[in-house]
């Protein structure tokens, strides 16, 4: 069955009222028991010497009976003559995934202190890594919004976005991650991604990484416009946690290029902005199946997910440091004080 998710914020919303919908609007299921949605997006308009971007990802799991809400939208002004970042600014809102280390005064001062004066082009998408600027959610957004620039380079229009949800639930023995993503140029883009006994075919490990898998049957559905649903699967096996990993990413890539592919999209740098890129869509995809498995130990979610943000033992972004002895250690520019 093909469950068609609904958009947070819709295509053409003026710009003065993004920030507080994104922030605060209501959002509609289409499953009866959501475990948790990623809403993203990015909104462009070009006037006379500058053009503005605000882009944006809102991360919602509910665990415990509970909502928990977590936003990031940036707001970025660019000199039309050169593409140059004239000012950058991350909503006070943000409070990352991980707690007080995420924190908005560290992270704004490094997109003010490296990114203010630098040339937003894809070319220059290294700018706004976690290497540069610690925070996987800020990374995402900002490559969603060099993305869609590329997309739409040689277009006229004066104002253009995109508007994404991905929601994600369980129906019976199966989890379900459902997409849609809208264009403001009328293209809808359907997908869901199936994974079936997950419970029975996967054992996890303390810190929610894979131990083994057997039989795992994951299916990918696909509609470009209205179009005719197009369909594909894989069964895993695997003995490792990388093994794991290999064999899904390398899925996942396959299903982001077809969507890619529907756009008339080239290259890996051409389609960031959605939460089908594969390095995306493997940790929605880990969180939704510790949130359906362990959905009432908000302890063991929130560890299992900080492990996802960890890489042979190294932290990826801030939020994630032991101490502040790591803190020193690979994210040099931060002090204590940032976070208060």
């Amino acid at each position: 069955m093909f469950h068609k998710a609904n958009l947070l914020l819709a295509n053409c919303t003026p710009v003065f009222k993004i920030d507080s919908n994104i922030i605060k609007g209501l959002y509609k299921a289409c499953s009866k028991s959501p475990l948790a949605f990623r809403f993203r997006g990015t909104k462009v308009v070009k006037e006379d010497g500058q053009t503005t971007i605000i882009a944006w990802q809102r991360n919602v799991s509910i665990l415990q009976k509970m909502d928990v809400s977590l936003p990031t939208v940036i707001t970025i002004f660019l000199d039309n003559n050169n593409n140059n970042i004239k000012k950058i600014v991350l909503n006070p809102e943000f409070t990352g995934s991980q707690g007080i280390t995420c924190s908005h005064k560290y992270i704004q001062r490094l997109l003010d202190e490296k990114l203010t004066g630098q040339k937003f082009e894809i070319q220059n998408k290294n700018i706004v890594s976690t290497k540069n600027i610690h925070c996987l959610h800020t990374e995402e957004v900002l490559f969603g919004a060099l993305s869609l620039l590329q997309q739409y380079k040689d277009s006229k229009a004066k104002e253009y976005d995109e508007s994404e949800t991905t929601e994600i639930f369980k129906d019976n023995n199966i989890h379900y991650c459902t997409g849609l993503q809208c264009f403001s140029n009328g293209i809808e883009l359907h997908w869901q991604v199936a994974i079936k006994d997950f419970e029975k075919s996967v054992i996890l490990q303390q810190d929610g990484r894979v131990k083994s898998c057997s039989n795992l049957l994951v299916e990918f559905t696909f509609s470009y416009c209205g179009e005719d649903n197009q369909v594909s699967q894989i069964v895993i096996d695997a003995d490792t946690n990388q093994q794991f990993s290999t064999l899904l990413t390398k899925y996942f890539f396959k299903c982001w290029k077809q969507v890619r592919d529907s756009l008339e999209l080239k290259g890996m740098d051409s389609y960031y902005h959605t939460n089908l890129y594969p390095s995306s869509m493997m940790a929605l995809v880990l969180q939704t199946l510790g949130i359906g498995i362990f959905e009432n130990n908000y302890v063991y979610v929130h560890h299992m997910i900080s492990n996802l943000q960890r890489v042979n033992g190294r932290p990826l972004c801030i939020g994630v440091i032991k101490n502040f002895d790591e803190a020193s250690q690979y994210f040099p520019e931060f002090n204590p004080i940032d976070l208060y």
